[in-house]
């Protein structure tokens, strides 16, 4: 009886152990994250955070849809405060289990993934970027967290991080030196997700023009003459029938050697960097033209050197949009029956193509055209006066075009529509540099003449030259050689 008993206890403790180890083996490990926080919502391809503690370095978040599909989190980054990551932009919105993989996999909890909504509206950025100042973004919803990147308009798209604050209208960007000009895309960062507020935008160093120089030299060769110099003022004086002041004067204005500076402009600029005054003359001659005044987008300028009784414009003004001239009025002073010079004011609209270079300036009453330029492919032609063989010969975007700064200046473009290319006000600038032009030819079986434009170092053109060699004016021999120079300065 006594081993019976003795057998019996043996068995019942032999089972108490056997019951111990198999609870231990089937009891599963805890979970490692403990105090975690896992955030309701979260945007696509946006910045999501799960806090907690025991995140191990090797620890990797999983988001898992309705059909148990489970997708890594991207830019995983393990800290003291838990693991941060980015939400996938492959994803669809819907409802995802958090899941975290580490030492086992754990569902932490679950999330709703929502589509992105763009943090700012109402931008406006700039037709085109100066490189050397501020670049300034109109708009609503811009914070400090919100990151602005110049992107290049093409296959390779690299970035550039401008240092960027908010400011009263928007978001103020200052852009790092050694920033090519180029085209670009504007990018905004925020919660790490990429909106684009701009494509394709030219950019480039900016400058004012500051002066414009128009030169003409010549030199005669009469040796080719029988009797050289004397033999051609005779041959003069017979053709005005023995006037000789009359002679004398046709003998300088053909013959004339030397330079003479044709036309001397200098435009003159206030703190706020809008013009106040274009000069003629130089030096201690320089005296204003026009004097300029502003009242919102209201610009009005002033003929300074505008004498009673003369014709020509005494004043005009435009209204601007965009930074170009919408409309203008100008106040010709024309003359009338007997020979009065009376005040014939008139309204104008400007209109450009789809390119932004002015096409056309109209009178507002009738709607008919009072003024055209021709553009093809984006640069000035005026009527065949211009040649551009050189697509790789650009201007800069700010640089004022020099196509139709040589015919403002040469030929008498309106005061207003000069100035106005002059300064900018009128659209876009040619595409190219002209390589040729037909100017100041000797006659109209004269081919055109070729054009050497001078670049500096952003681009901007400091110096227009042509000219032609051998000429016989007047077909007795002699041979002329002339050249014409425009120069051009700038200043930032």
């Amino acid at each position: 009886m006594k081993k019976l008993w003795l057998m019996l206890l043996i068995g019942c403790t032999a089972g108490a152990f056997t019951a111990c180890s198999d609870g231990d083996d089937d009891q599963k490990p805890s979970c490692p994250i403990t105090e975690y926080t896992v955030p309701s919502t979260a945007e696509i391809g946006g910045f999501y955070t799960v806090t907690g503690k025991g995140f191990e370095a090797s620890a990797q978040l999983f988001l898992r849809n309705a059909s148990g599909t489970e997708t890594a989190a991207e830019d995983q980054t393990v800290t003291a405060a838990g693991i941060e990551c980015t939400v996938p932009s492959t994803l669809s919105a819907g409802v995802y289990t958090v899941v975290v993989k580490q030492n086992g996999s754990w569902e932490l909890g679950q999330v709703r993934l929502e589509t992105a909504q763009n943090p700012v509206s109402s931008v406006v950025l700039p037709a085109a970027i100066k490189l050397n100042k501020p670049l300034e973004i109109a708009g609503n919803g811009f914070t400090s967290a919100s990151r602005i990147f110049l992107e290049t308009a093409d296959a390779a798209k690299t970035r550039t991080e401008l240092t960027a604050a908010p400011s009263s209208t928007g978001i103020s960007c200052t852009i790092p030196d050694g920033v090519a000009a180029g085209t670009y895309n504007v990018i905004l960062k925020h919660n790490n997700i990429d909106w684009t507020l701009g494509e394709n935008i030219p950019a480039a160093v900016y400058k004012r023009l500051t002066g414009i120089s128009y030169a003409m030299s010549q030199t005669c060769d009469f040796s080719t003459v029988d009797g050289g110099v004397e033999a051609v003022k005779a041959m003069l004086l017979e053709m005005v029938g023995g006037d000789q002041a009359t002679a004398d004067a046709y003998f300088n204005m053909l013959f004339s050697e030397g330079t003479n500076v044709v036309s001397q402009l200098a435009f003159k600029y206030g703190s706020d960097n809008r013009v106040t005054a274009v000069q003629q003359g130089e030096g201690a001659d320089a005296a204003d033209w026009y004097t300029f005044s502003f009242d919102g987008d209201k610009v009005s300028a002033r003929n300074k050197m505008y004498e009673e009784g003369e014709t020509g414009i005494r004043a005009f003004s435009w209204v601007l949009n965009d930074g170009r001239v919408e409309s203008s009025n100008v106040d010709f002073m024309r003359t009338v029956g007997g020979g009065e010079v009376v005040s014939k004011p008139n309204d104008f609209i400007w209109t450009y193509d789809s390119d932004g270079h002015c096409i056309g300036v109209g009178y507002q009453s009738s709607g008919k055209n009072y003024a055209a330029f021709d553009f093809e492919n984006g640069n000035y032609m005026a009527d065949g006066m211009f040649e551009y063989g050189d697509a790789g010969k650009k201007n800069n975007i700010f640089g004022v075009d020099v196509a139709k700064a040589i015919v403002g200046v040469t030929s008498q473009l309106d005061d207003d529509h000069a100035l106005a290319c002059f300064l900018g006000y009128d659209g876009k600038a040619s595409l190219n540099l002209p390589t040729s032009t037909l100017i100041d030819a000797m006659s109209e079986e004269d081919p055109a003449k070729a054009v050497t434009c001078i670049q500096d170092g952003e681009g901007y053109v400091t110096a227009a030259k042509w000219g032609g060699e051998g000429f016989d004016m007047m077909g007795i021999g002699v041979k002329i050689t002339s050249e014409t120079v425009f120069e051009f300065t700038y200043a930032e």
